[in-house]
């Protein structure tokens, strides 16, 4: 199986030694660690476009803050 490393170098798993692919695993992790941020963040900002609003009160612009 062919994949492609942060540099853009394709490189075919099978022949990865253990700490290549330690290597490989471990930045496999935080590259998901950094793309679950962004969704954090862009989760975050579509409820501050979006606030709740109870029936007792409109949403205002100042309520986003």
């Amino acid at each position: 199986m062919i994949e492609i490393d942060a540099r853009h170098v394709p490189y075919e798993v099978t022949d990865l030694d253990a700490g290549c692919l330690l290597a490989v695993i471990s930045e496999s992790h935080e590259t998901s660690l950094v793309l679950a941020r962004r969704q954090l963040r862009f989760a975050h900002q579509w409820c501050v476009l979006n606030p709740v609003v109870d029936g007792s009160r409109q949403a205002r612009p100042t309520d986003h803050r």
